[in-house]
């Protein structure tokens, strides 16, 4: 049994705090809170590196304007003040999650914080919920001198689901997008479940 599980997306705001949520309704049923412990984080939540965060995050923004989720006046808005941007992407996110999370997985799981993945020497099994968060994940381990599990969230639980998000740049106008939203969300809910308890050896 793992007594260690955390999940990993790239923000940390929309994929793995679901799984999170997922994970600590289970082990509230099963009365195992003390035992074990769920966390997620994400791969690029630390900005603080990056030189050029208007450049870095303008073709993000492209794709927001291109699904009519901003308007076109961001182009030149994340030029003048990109972490007004940022933010409000992920406050968008963020309440498509919260709603998720209140009405579907887990109402009592309260605020989250969003977390870089860090080294951790207690980790023992480590689940990323693509094949891209899998890759930086590793690099971030490489060289650490710890070794814990890491395998794709999916691929773990035995299920071929594409839990990837560009899913959701094939739709255009916020409520679609929401939409699409909830369906990945679902997918993520149910990969979460199965992996939980597998790692649980129930």
């Amino acid at each position: 049994m793992y007594r260690d599980v955390e999940f990993v997306c790239s923000g940390n705001n929309g994929r793995s705090p679901i799984a999170e949520a997922v994970g600590k309704r289970i082990l509230d049923s099963l009365g195992l809170n003390a035992n074990v412990r769920i966390t997620s984080s994400g791969t690029q939540v630390d900005f603080s590196k990056v030189r050029d965060l208007a450049g870095f995050i303008a073709p993000f923004v492209e794709q927001a304007i291109r699904r009519e989720i901003f308007p076109r006046s961001y182009a030149e808005l994340v030029k003048k003040d990109s972490q007004k941007v940022l933010d409000e992407m992920f406050e968008i996110e963020e309440t498509w999650r919260n709603n998720y999370i209140l009405n579907f997985v887990n109402p009592g799981f309260g605020n989250h914080s969003r977390q870089q993945t860090l080294v951790r020497s207690e980790a023992q099994l480590i689940l990323p919920v693509d094949q891209s968060n899998f890759e930086r994940v590793a690099k971030i381990y490489k060289s650490s001198g710890y070794s814990p599990k890491i395998e794709t969230l999916a691929e773990y639980a035995g299920l071929e689901y594409n839990l990837d998000d560009k899913a959701l740049f094939d739709v255009k106008g916020r409520d679609n997008a929401r939409r699409a939203y909830n369906q990945m969300a679902s997918r993520v809910e149910t990969a979460a479940r199965v992996a939980i308890l597998k790692a649980l050896e129930i």
